[in-house]
């Protein structure tokens, strides 16, 4: 179990995505820019960076959301229940809101 920012997700999107893109050339073409111009871009965020700036150099808001599995809402911290392995992830990400909720039902 363990606690999901936004803040978190902004802050490391450059580690997360030399993971992700790590075995890619830096030529391949992804939303009509390259692997490569996308790491240069991200390398070059300032250390405040905002989710809107991560946002347009990715082109979408899959590196910086942070959905309730539950409700579906983005929020700013989830809990992450469950382990996260590389070869098939069991995670279960809840908001702080749903939650309590499951707290009450008990």
């Amino acid at each position: 179990m363990k606690k999901i920012t936004k803040n978190q997700k902004i802050d490391n999107v450059l580690v997360r995505w030399n993971r992700q893109y790590k075995d890619y050339e830096s030529t391949a073409k992804l939303l009509n820019r390259t692997v490569g111009n996308i790491r240069a871009l991200l390398s070059n965020l300032p250390k405040d960076a905002t989710e809107k700036q991560v946002e347009d150099i990715i082109g979408n808001s899959s590196w910086t959301s942070n959905e309730c599995n539950e409700c579906g809402k983005d929020d700013d911290t989830v809990i992450r229940l469950g382990t996260d392995q590389d070869y098939e992830p069991n995670v279960f990400d809840i908001c702080i809101k749903c939650l309590n909720k499951a707290v009450k039902l008990i």
